[in-house]
């Protein structure tokens, strides 16, 4: 398993770093509504149908900071394993 990590500035980056990179699992960035995340996901999965997907909640390193997305991650990130 290869580990990369890599950020897109927009949704129309999704398709082409989800191409290039390959990766096994994506996630999408606080700043991101849960409608641009839905659609990220869904990017993201036209191209690669396995790839496992998590969007960290809209605001949350805005309203508790960035120790609240690590905690976020670390409760996240294993059932997504």
């Amino acid at each position: 398993m290869s580990s990369s990590t890599s950020a897109t500035a927009s949704l129309k980056e999704v398709k082409d770093k989800v191409t290039e990179l390959s990766p096994e699992i994506i996630y999408s960035a606080s700043m991101w509504t849960p409608e641009q995340a839905a659609e990220m996901q869904a990017v993201a999965r036209k191209v690669k149908p396995e790839i496992k997907t998590h969007a960290i909640p809209q605001g949350l390193q805005v309203l508790e900071g960035l120790d609240a997305i690590v905690a976020h991650l670390t409760k996240a990130l294993p059932m997504l394993l």
